[in-house]
């Protein structure tokens, strides 16, 4: 949803794409922003995936209380193997 705001120049993706650009991480208010505006077009008879969101305790509250989870998978990756797949960026 980060991706679709930024290609379509959205006012939350111009706002989104700033922090992007700094490296930074977009915060919990913006995310929560943009969860909000997309799960008007989410049919959730097919499901939802989410990858990398949420990243924080403020925005795993905000989802709790917006959309329905059934499962949540969390992957354990060996530090090494991280460094590794950033390095090659």
């Amino acid at each position: 949803m980060l991706r679709e705001h930024v290609r379509n120049k959205t006012k939350l993706g111009e706002e989104a794409h700033s922090y992007m650009k700094a490296g930074a991480l977009v915060p919990d208010d913006l995310m929560i922003r943009l969860l909000n505006d997309a799960k008007q077009s989410i049919d959730y008879d097919k499901g939802l995936l989410l990858d990398g969101f949420p990243r924080t305790v403020t925005q795993a509250k905000a989802l709790e209380h917006t959309t329905p989870v059934d499962m949540v998978i969390n992957l354990d990756v060996p530090i090494e193997t991280i460094v590794e797949r950033i390095s090659d960026r």
